[in-house]
């Protein structure tokens, strides 16, 4: 399937993002590339491939849930490396989206 740049500069403003015609030509192969490639998924034979083969949680094993002590406050210290603050109980993360 071919994806041109039109389609993709289309796709950009539903999803309100700004490209440029180079980026939207650029974008346009790659995403050619990745159809073509997940297209290619449909040639393998998977007929003696059992559906799902352990995403059956009844048949999973798992591990007993056994119940411990909670971490407490100097735990969580160790652990944040530096993120954890006690004062607000809570560990602190730098944003990584502009206002």
């Amino acid at each position: 399937m071919i994806i041109d740049a039109q389609e993709v500069l289309r796709l950009s403003e539903m999803l309100r993002m700004a490209l440029t015609q180079a980026e939207a030509e650029r974008m346009a192969g790659d995403m050619s590339s990745v159809i073509d490639y997940v297209g290619l998924l449909n040639e393998l034979d998977v007929s003696g491939v059992d559906a799902m083969g352990r995403a059956i949680l009844d048949q999973a094993p798992l591990r007993d849930d056994v119940p411990g002590p909670s971490l407490g406050y100097p735990d969580l210290e160790a652990l944040g490396g530096g993120a954890f603050d006690p004062a607000t109980a809570a560990f602190l993360v730098q944003g990584v989206f502009a206002d």
